[in-house]
């Protein structure tokens, strides 16, 4: 069961942070891969099936070097496929809502999943989430938004209902995903998750018939490079749930569109106004001190 250990040391904590700019990293380069991709001719199901392709190779070999099992308990398999029907939904749906909404304003909706996952796990009793805590992440949460240069201009019904529905398989997806870990281990179950959704498009391509390939090295380098993004993403992200807590570890993912932000601005001279670097601060501000207010003091014993 993953746990937040009462009393987690700065040490712990600091290392889980780091795992989780890591992840935020990681998530961060992951759209500039798949524009390149994009831009050499793949559809978004080719493309999604070449990346699954790539990270069950590269989980293939830590998983042989590690001499980790392959295996995930039986009773799990179902939260296995559960947990990549949800990523499959996820993607499908926020797709689909930036066609009808404003597309900072999907990427928000999609974010409140922290949330709903960080209070799923405080009910349960696995990882406290305080109230010191809890407005430190409405702070970041505002300052996404601010980020985003969110727009209520055009609130289509329909795009709202695909940005919540988004939201709602993310969800799904971090908590069984978290749930597999804990009895098989970050690779084992990345492994799945792969295996899963190579299945899923697969049978995509084969039924639409739209299989549309990358045509040159640097489209097919863009899938792989995708692919190693996203291994490196998800198991950090375990790492860091089995170090803090999944509560503690979900409401620091604000930090990845706020990576994917600044990468965008930096690769694709992107400006960004005043208002949008306010709003990288309060996230900023937001993710230090949820950190900075949770972790314990040790107290100086006296030596006589």
């Amino acid at each position: 069961m993953t746990v937040a250990v009462p009393g987690t040391t700065a040490r712990v904590t600091v290392l889980a942070v780091f795992l989780l700019l890591v992840c935020a990293a990681a998530v961060a380069v992951m759209p500039a891969f798949a524009r390149y991709g994009f831009a050499d001719g793949a559809n978004v199901t080719t493309f999604i099936a070449i990346r699954a392709t790539a990270s069950l190779a590269i989980l293939t070999v830590c998983l042989l070097v590690t001499g980790r099992s392959f295996r995930v308990p039986r009773p799990l398999v179902g939260v296995a496929a559960l947990a990549s029907i949800s990523a499959a939904l996820m993607n499908y749906t926020h797709l689909e809502s930036i066609r009808y909404i404003d597309i900072g304003l999907s990427i928000l909706i999609l974010f409140v999943h922290p949330f709903v996952v960080a209070i799923y796990y405080h009910l349960a009793g696995q990882s406290r989430l305080s109230l010191a805590r809890a407005f430190w992440s409405v702070t970041a949460f505002v300052g996404l938004g601010l980020a985003l240069a969110v727009t209520f201009s055009d609130l289509d019904r329909y795009g709202l209902a695909m940005a919540f529905l988004s939201a709602f398989c993310a969800t799904v997806l971090v908590i069984a995903m978290i749930k597999v870990s804990e009895r098989a281990g970050g690779y084992t179950t990345n492994f799945h998750l792969a295996l899963w959704t190579l299945a899923i498009f697969i049978v995509t391509l084969a039924v639409t018939g739209d299989v549309r390939l990358p045509q040159t090295a640097i489209g097919w380098a863009s899938a792989v490079g995708n692919g190693t993004a996203h291994v490196i993403a998800f198991v950090a992200f375990l790492a860091a749930v089995r170090l803090i807590g999944a509560s503690r570890a979900s409401l620091f993912s604000f930090a990845e569109p706020v990576a994917a932000i600044l990468l965008a601005a930096w690769l694709f001279d992107e400006r960004m106004s005043l208002t949008q670097w306010c709003g990288v601060a309060l996230v900023a501000a937001g993710l230090f001190f949820m950190e900075a207010k949770f972790t314990p003091r040790r107290k100086a014993v006296r030596v006589r």
